[in-house]
This record gives C-alpha cells, structure tokens and sequence, in this order.
C-alpha cells in the first residue's frame, strides 16, 4: 500500500486563490505561482490579475457612477 502512503500535493482553487489576492491575504507574486501550479497560461494568468487587483477601484467607481445617476433622477 505504498502507494497511498504518499498524499499528493494540495493547492488551493481558483476560487481560494481570488479571494486571497482580492482581500491582499497573499501578494500578487503568490497568486501568480499558485495559477501557474494549477496550469493556467502566463496570458490567463495576467487577464485574471487585472480583473482581481482591479476590482475594489472598478467597484468605487461603479458606487460613484450609480450615486451621479441617482441625483440626476432626483432620488
């Protein structure tokens, strides 16, 4: 039963890994290194970066955006 003996490595999922860059728990190199383990391409791995480290000033702009619409409605 040698063969199971030997757990092969775990990583974290996609999901795991989104999160943790989102909220700055790992840095943006870490994130990186994990993607690559799970087989994504350099070009992915980019598209994923932008959208994730992006997204807290996407999101104040969209809160910003929806405020101006607000008051033009009169609300």
């Amino acid at each position: 039963f040698t063969a199971y003996s030997e757990e092969p490595d775990k990583i974290p999922s996609k999901t795991d890994i989104k999160n943790w860059v989102a909220h700055k728990t790992i840095t943006e190199a870490e994130g990186k290194t994990y993607l690559e383990r799970l087989g994504y391409a350099d070009h992915e791995i980019y598209l994923y970066m932008i959208d994730w480290t992006g997204s807290e000033e996407r999101y104040a702009e969209w809160i910003e955006r929806m405020r101006e619409i607000a008051a033009g409605l009169g609300v």
